[in-house]
């Protein structure tokens, strides 16, 4: 409006000026020039209403897609919510891990657990030392991909004492048992908060385990003792191949390196079992049979995590059970293990 009042008076000014100029105007023209002066003012008046609503449908238009915007962003992150739901995937933001190769060696001290042979001496069970090492890749999206090599061997020897009519019978055992299971494993770590995790993985299994039962014979009589003679009773060989897939929970109850593991995994193998009995009683026995091979396994364990300067350590000790059951058994005495392992793991990049 100021601008306007401009405009005015300075359209009088020089308006009158022109009259003061020239001759002096009528009435009717000073009523033009007032006529002409207003039209002006009406006209810009009419471009500044214009200019307004203008501004105004601009900010309502404005208005309009801010409350799109935030109506499609709402929409996305609740399509993204049961997305991350239908597949299991928490709705804590997953930390991130480095890549990098990750390398572990350990020592098992286990028990085997024995289908005690019925026309047989009880074969006794004492612990024996086994071994495990791995390598893997993980990368920065929590998956990783291992393999895993585990030996365990178990020997018995004892010997058995008899005395019958004036004669004594020394024999003597011996039972070999060696079992080697290769792993590979396609894992996803899922963190669940700071402090937990859940590790689910699969892949395949190829398991061999070799058995016998050796019987050396000794026989005194009066003065004398017999020539010892070895007689092989039984050797058995079984291989199989086929799936694998559990889960590993953790847990960290300080919020640091320390923590509370546990692993619960199964598989399902088909194979063949050979059977070689060289008994002098019922002479030569050979049985060669295909067999479907299943397996359990268990453990529970700690774990500390020590971040060094050229990488991690990785130290564990658990408990761990393993039960094996197979369709054709008549041959076959090893139905898995129990006992303790300890290992320690090395990573080139940080595994946390």
């Amino acid at each position: 409006m100021k601008y306007l009042g401009v405009v005015f008076l300075s359209g009088l000014f020089f308006g009158f000026s022109g009259i003061a100029n020239a001759a002096s105007p009528t009435i009717d023209d000073v009523y033009q020039m007032l006529l002409k002066q207003q039209e002006k003012i009406a006209s810009l008046e009419a471009n500044q209403r214009s200019l307004e609503r203008d501004v105004t449908k601009s900010k309502l238009r404005e208005a309009r897609l801010r409350d799109d915007l935030h109506k499609a962003e709402t929409q996305l992150a609740s399509v993204q919510k049961a997305t991350s739901h239908d597949f299991g995937e928490p709705t804590y933001d997953t930390p991130q891990r480095e890549e990098g190769f990750v390398v572990s060696a350990g020592a098992l001290n286990i028990t085997p657990i024995l289908k005690q042979p019925e026309a047989q001496p009880q074969i006794p069970t004492t612990s024996d030392l086994g071994f495990a090492v791995s390598a893997s890749y993980q990368t920065d999206d929590n998956l990783d991909y291992l393999i895993r090599y585990k030996h365990l061997e178990n020997t018995q020897s004892w010997r058995s004492t008899s005395l019958a009519l004036g004669v004594t019978s020394n024999r003597d055992y011996e039972y070999i048992l060696n079992n080697d299971q290769v792993d590979f494993e396609l894992g996803k770590k899922l963190d669940y908060s700071n402090n937990t995790s859940l590790r689910l993985f699969a892949g395949l299994r190829y398991a061999v385990v070799e058995e016998s039962f050796d019987n050396l014979k000794n026989t005194c009589v009066g003065l004398g003792c017999g020539i010892p003679v070895t007689n092989p009773h039984y050797n058995v060989d079984l291989w199989g191949i086929g799936l694998r897939a559990g889960v590993t929970p953790e847990w960290r109850p300080f919020d640091n390196s320390f923590r509370i593991f546990s692993s619960l995994s199964g598989a399902l193998l088909a194979g063949e079992i050979d059977y070689n009995d060289t008994n002098s009683v019922v002479g030569y026995l050979l049985v060669d049979d295909t067999l479907l091979i299943s397996m359990v396994e268990a453990s529970v364990g700690l774990g500390y995590l020590l971040p060094t300067g050229i990488g991690d350590f990785d130290i564990k000790a658990r408990y761990q059970y393993e039960k094996m059951d197979v369709t054709e058994d008549t041959y076959f005495e090893y139905r898995g293990y129990h006992g303790f392992y300890g290992s320690i793991g090395y990573a080139f990049g940080d595994i946390n």
